[in-house]
């Protein structure tokens, strides 16, 4: 990501499309509800906190919403805890690396109260999948 920065790469350049099907791949697909996402945003849905750091420290968008509403503060918790890009990765392992990623959205400010077109929060994100230690997390920093 630096090497991608330091030659001129758009920090805020959306997904244009969607990438097409594969039965069996162990790379990340970037399916039509991404289309319009962020590389932070990205960063942030698939729980990589050194990522969401770079691009932030280099001036990223961390206000960044999705068209559906879903922010930043949003965006790892939409894996239940368990999931992740590598179906290897246990419930603890994903859960401390979403909240990394929520300590690197946290140091950039971005509103915690948004709300997605299902009415959603961060907050009612993380409670629904019984991230407790996150949803302590997201009220200490403002969610209600």
């Amino acid at each position: 990501v630096a090497s991608l920065l330091a030659h001129g790469a758009d920090l805020n350049a959306p997904v244009a499309k969607a990438t097409p099907a594969r039965r069996v791949s162990a790379d990340y697909a970037l399916g039509v509800p991404l289309v319009g996402a962020t590389p932070i945003w990205l960063s942030a849905r698939f729980s990589e906190p050194d990522i969401v750091k770079i691009l932030a420290d280099a001036g990223a968008d961390a206000g960044f919403v999705m068209s559906d509403g879903t922010t930043l503060w949003m965006a790892p918790l939409l894996v239940a805890a368990g999931t992740s890009g590598d179906q290897k990765v246990g419930p603890a392992i994903t859960e401390r690396l979403m909240l990394d990623t929520l300590q690197e959205v946290a140091r950039r400010r971005p509103v915690v109260d948004g709300v997605d077109r299902r009415g959603n929060t961060a907050l009612h994100l993380a409670a629904s999948r019984g991230l407790v230690e996150i949803a302590a997390f997201l009220v200490e920093h403002g969610a209600d």
